[in-house]
């Protein structure tokens, strides 16, 4: 599917695979019980869309833009949103989302709390007000990324990239930086009240005016 125009359509109980839509757009789509296989949306753009349960694994977004987009109930494993712009996007409910991609990604209003993101890919990525509250990023890669007043409450970042990565008054209040990497990150003004440390690696990183209290060892 090549320039196409979707509006308003609902696919219930279907399977695609191999599929690949390039510069679409699409507007109120749901996507109900669906199963996405190896299907790629190559520089599309998708207004109030709904991802409900299904698989979705090895699924394409690359350099798309997604706004007010919702995923729920589905297992987005190795998904690719590299150089994809989300905006007012939700991940809710019971979704895996291991090994995902989003290097070089502009993410603006993103939530994932509570989600499984390990080993995922951020590299790179600039964001805005993103919520990553109880997330499960171990082994994930954050390396570089600008995150402003960075949401990580309560998540796990253990053996986590985050070198170089600017992170400035950001809240890791209750989350597990175990073996984490905040090698040259900017951490200035940053909270880490009740957060669990262990083999944390902090060489070079701006922790001006930051905040530790109650830290608990491994």
């Amino acid at each position: 599917f090549s320039q196409c125009s979707f509006h308003a359509n609902q696919l219930l109980d279907v399977t695609m695979k191999d599929v690949v839509f390039e510069h679409c757009t699409f507007s109120e789509l749901f996507f109900i019980e669906t199963d996405l296989q190896d299907v790629s949306f190559r520089n599309c753009k998708v207004a109030k869309g709904v991802f409900m349960q299904g698989q979705g694994c090895n699924t394409h977004f690359t350099e798309s833009e997604l706004e007010k987009v919702i995923f729920v109930d589905r297992v987005l494993d190795e998904c690719d949103f590299q150089a994809t712009k989300l905006t007012n996007v939700a991940f809710m409910g019971d979704i895996s989302m291991r090994g995902c991609n989003f290097e070089q990604a502009t993410l603006d209003t993103v939530s994932y709390k509570g989600i499984n993101l390990r080993g995922s890919n951020f590299q790179q990525t600039t964001m805005a007000n993103v919520l990553f509250a109880d997330a499960d990023l171990e082994s994930s890669n954050l390396s570089y990324t600008s995150y402003v007043r960075g949401q990580f409450g309560g998540a796990r970042l253990f053996n986590a990239k985050l070198n170089g990565a600017n992170l400035m008054e950001s809240c890791f209040d209750q989350a597990n930086i175990q073996r984490a990497d905040f090698s040259n990150a900017n951490l200035y003004f940053s909270s880490f009240i009740d957060s669990t440390v262990g083999n944390t690696n902090f060489f070079g990183a701006n922790l001006d005016n930051s905040m530790f209290e109650g830290w608990q060892p491994e």
